[in-house]
């Protein structure tokens, strides 16, 4: 989602005429939202279970694309101030969650050691990038910005649903 950027900033520019100040503050909201996260991963995980919050983190992956698309049709300023700054929120805590949740996987499930581990997890990222900067153009090319957020949301509730018959539960992969 984040190949996104660019074309959120010039829609913000120019559609919505925000200062470029406050779309500094938007696009920023991202990494905020990872690094304040990134301090409560261990809590959520110690509540909620590995294996649930890692399907949690793909339903915030469809909330925030969600999100994303939806604002495109926003025209109240600060109506869409408030669902972009909640949407990379979202999206911040989502991308988190993920990364540690994967990485816990790949390295107890599959048993890669830790560098292996994160170097997969970070190969897999690098496609997904190169993947999104070109299937994003194309997706905007021939549909409209909500259809296009909204295919991509759809591949994460795929990837739920995958996930969901894919991952043990904690109880077995504590056995494992």
């Amino acid at each position: 989602m984040q190949l996104y950027a660019p074309i959120f900033v010039d829609f913000a520019y120019q559609k919505r005429q925000l200062h470029e100040v406050m779309i500094g503050f938007l696009t920023a909201c991202f990494p905020l939202s990872m690094m304040c996260f990134s301090f409560t991963v261990s809590r959520v995980n110690t509540l909620l279970g590995k294996r649930k919050s890692l399907l949690l983190s793909l339903c915030l992956a469809f909330i925030a694309a969600f999100l994303y698309g939806v604002v495109y049709y926003v025209e109240h300023t600060l109506t869409f101030i408030v669902l972009s700054i909640l949407g990379r929120l979202i999206h911040g805590l989502e991308d988190v969650l993920f990364e540690v949740m994967a990485i816990h996987y790949l390295q107890n499930v599959i048993s890669m050691n830790k560098d292996k581990a994160f170097a997969t997890y970070k190969m897999g990222g690098s496609v997904g990038f190169i993947l999104g900067g070109v299937i994003a153009p194309v997706l905007c090319y021939f549909t409209d910005h909500f259809q296009s957020f909204m295919l991509y949301g759809y591949s994460f509730l795929i990837l739920l649903g995958v996930a969901y018959y894919i991952i043990p539960t904690d109880a077995e992969a504590a056995e494992l």
